[in-house]
């Protein structure tokens, strides 16, 4: 048996899962853990990754070690993804990282998140022809699954953070700035020829963007347990929580 620890490194927050590898093939989870960073805080334009961000994350790293350092047999594979890709300074960050966790990240491309995302997703659920997003802190990830397979996919470099922050969208949200980031998104999206073809197919939303709504929606409904739960403030029935190994989708019909 082997014990394989992996570090995923976003750009809003670090996780890390511990599976038991065996012998037959099967794996076991027996360990997740999570901690906000916020690496892409503060890059702005320049695309630079700020020194508090990077020493929240590296700190977050360190404090995973004690939970899987000891263990026998291990394997520590480390990814980083938007935050990490986009940054001018990345090389410095990834030396830093090394230096003081003994993890040599490897940085994914745009495509190869998307189509980790793809994979995560589509064989935990029922659906066969669908449009996934993956809402990060740095970039979006669109998938085209038809018949079960990823037909198109693409990353494009926004997300959660870096639009908040492009576009003022903390508390106090004015109706001039949702406007502007409304058009911004509109104009960059309608450039992605291929999602005319997932007109009218099931949305399955994944990512901490996303996982935040559904907490959110549980609090407001009063919702302790998630199974399928569904919600729409206008029209009951139109969108469907599903919880999946922890990860909350939610398929738009």
């Amino acid at each position: 048996m082997q014990n394989l620890a992996i570090v995923d490194l976003g750009s809003n927050s670090v996780r890390m899962a511990v599976n038991e590898l065996h012998d037959d093939g099967t794996y076991r989870e027996v360990n997740r853990i999570k901690a906000d960073s916020r690496l892409s805080e503060g890059m702005g334009p320049e695309k630079i990754l700020q020194p508090k961000a990077m020493d929240r994350t590296i700190a977050a790293l360190k404090s995973f070690r004690p939970y899987y350092e000891q263990l026998p047999h291990l394997i520590v594979r480390g990814i980083a993804t938007a935050a990490v890709r986009q940054a001018r300074n990345r090389e410095e960050f990834l030396k830093r990282v090394a230096a003081a966790t003994d993890i040599e990240l490897e940085v994914l491309s745009g495509d190869q998140e998307a189509y980790y995302d793809y994979l995560g997703a589509v064989n935990r659920l029922k659906i066969k022809d669908c449009l996934l997003l993956d809402t990060g802190g740095a970039s979006c990830e669109l998938v085209h699954v038809k018949d079960g397979k990823a037909a198109s996919l693409i990353s494009v470099p926004f997300g959660a953070v870096n639009l908040s922050e492009q576009f003022r969208l903390d508390d106090r949200v004015t109706a001039v700035d949702l406007f502007s980031a409304q058009v911004f998104l509109r104009e960059r999206l309608q450039d992605i020829w291929w999602l005319n073809d997932a007109k009218h197919l099931p949305l399955v939303l994944l990512g901490g963007a996303n996982r935040t709504l559904a907490r959110m929606n549980r609090q407001q409904q009063k919702i302790l347990h998630v199974a399928n739960y569904k919600f729409n403030p206008n029209k009951p029935g139109i969108f469907q929580w599903q919880s999946v190994d922890d990860v909350f989708l939610m398929v738009v019909d």
